[in-house]
């Protein structure tokens, strides 16, 4: 074998595992990104989850307050619109 084909060979074996290694390298980095985006994500859910009890934490106090609100009303209190206006009209 000609000893400049034994040099082509080598660099080629050389190339190959250098682009495997750049791929392995590549491989480990979308590993990682996928790793930091599901923590995210997980993250994002939960602070979802948190938001949406606040939130019909809130919408139950509302009901309640507006129940005591209607419970607070007079029996015989008419809305501010039905009332005759005041005398010096």
């Amino acid at each position: 074998m000609p000893e400049s084909c034994y040099i082509e060979r080598l660099s080629t074996d050389q190339d190959k595992g250098e682009m495997n290694g750049d791929i392995e390298n590549r491989i480990t980095d979308l590993e990682i990104r996928l790793t930091h985006q599901e923590s995210s994500l997980d993250n994002l859910t939960r602070s979802s989850i948190r938001q949406e009890r606040a939130f019909e934490e809130i919408l139950a106090q509302l009901e309640q307050i507006k129940s005591a609100l209607h419970q607070m009303g007079e029996p015989g209190a008419t809305a501010p619109g039905d009332e005759p206006p005041p005398p010096h009209y």
